[in-house]
């Protein structure tokens, strides 16, 4: 019996050849925010939008003004301080449940 399995070669990382991804000239545009909308011991509600502003419209359409919000230090996350008590997470510190349901979220669409 013989097994094979096709291999993945990473090509060469030169620093000269590297592509900047945040620039917007180098998005594919397939890029999406996912927001997870949970109210304590009740439902879940996983949302994809287009941008942090169109999600940050839907958690205002969405959330009652006052409500505890977490989020990410994203500065995109600043104008909804104004109506919701915002606390930061930071992500090198804390990796939240959240993130692996939107990872399995991403994956099954």
């Amino acid at each position: 019996m013989v097994r094979t399995s096709a291999a993945h070669v990473k090509p060469a990382n030169y620093k000269d050849r590297r592509i900047d991804r945040r620039l917007s000239e180098n998005q594919t545009g397939k890029r999406k925010c996912v927001v997870v909308m949970r109210q304590r011991g009740g439902r879940t509600l996983t949302v994809a939008e287009e941008s942090e502003l169109d999600a940050a419209l839907t958690i205002m359409a969405r959330v009652m003004p006052g409500t505890v919000i977490h989020a990410d230090e994203a500065a995109s996350w600043d104008g909804l301080s104004v109506h919701y008590d915002m606390r930061r997470i930071n992500h090198s510190v804390l990796c939240l449940n959240a993130e692996q349901y939107c990872g399995c979220f991403c994956r099954s669409n």
